[in-house]
């Protein structure tokens, strides 16, 4: 064999050497991030499990509290025209039929088209082209779903429609055409709004037995008369 081959065959063998040597080095580096891997992926795991072990504790105390029905003992906090209902740890708050509003800070009143809201009660008032008496007016509210306006809070009512009344005056649903000085609402609801009158009034000028309101005050007027009207709802 010439000198030649036998150094080919050397350097062959010497270079077979240096690249198991590398695949070796290579095998160990990743057996090394394996192994690093692995480890981490242990840690991960670890955490998890005791993250999950803490979440069943606090389930498992939570099943063990005992469920205090709020709505029962008047402890929740829905507002007054909504309902409350009892929920596991909890309670639910929802307005009432007719009323709207996240059932806790507030509920108002569901109105009609082109009618107002004042004190949880909606009342419309006729346009100024359409007036009428007592009857025909109680008739008209009747068919939009209502009836002629006997409003709790008369003063806060006024103060409310001013602008739109414009110095006119409103018929309103109470009379004393059943008997002298005893006014009632046509619902039958009794008057208690004296504080109210006018001055003079009620004086029954020539059989006034129906009751308008005028610059916020009350005036009481004969029942054919024909103005414009309140409905409430």
């Amino acid at each position: 064999m010439s000198v030649h081959r036998e150094l080919c065959l050397v350097l062959m063998m010497v270079m077979g050497m240096v690249m198991a040597d590398d695949d070796n080095r290579m095998l160990r580096l990743s057996l090394m991030e394996h192994e690093g891997l692995t480890e981490r992926l242990d840690e991960t795991l670890e955490s998890s499990i005791q993250s999950l072990q803490g979440i069943v504790e606090a389930l498992r105390e939570w099943h063990q509290v005992e469920d205090v029905n709020e709505c029962v003992e008047g402890s929740h906090n829905c507002h007054p025209y909504a309902t409350c209902s009892d929920t596991r740890h909890g309670f639910l708050c929802k307005c009432k039929t007719g009323y709207e509003g996240d059932g806790r800070t507030s509920c108002t009143k569901k109105c009609p088209r082109g009618a107002f809201a004042v004190d949880r009660k909606c009342f419309l008032l006729s346009d100024s082209d359409d007036q009428r008496s007592i009857d025909d007016a109680a008739n008209a509210c009747k068919r939009l779903g209502g009836f002629l306006a006997e409003p709790e809070d008369p003063a806060q009512l006024f103060a409310e429609i001013s602008d739109e009344l414009n110095d006119d005056p409103a018929l309103l649903g109470w009379t004393d055409r059943e008997m002298e000085d005893e006014w009632v609402g046509l619902s039958g609801r009794p008057f208690q709004h004296s504080h109210l009158w006018g001055y003079g009034e009620p004086n029954d000028a020539g059989g006034e037995h129906c009751i308008e309101v005028k610059e916020s005050r009350l005036n009481d007027i004969d029942c054919v008369q024909e103005i414009r009207y309140l409905c409430e709802f």
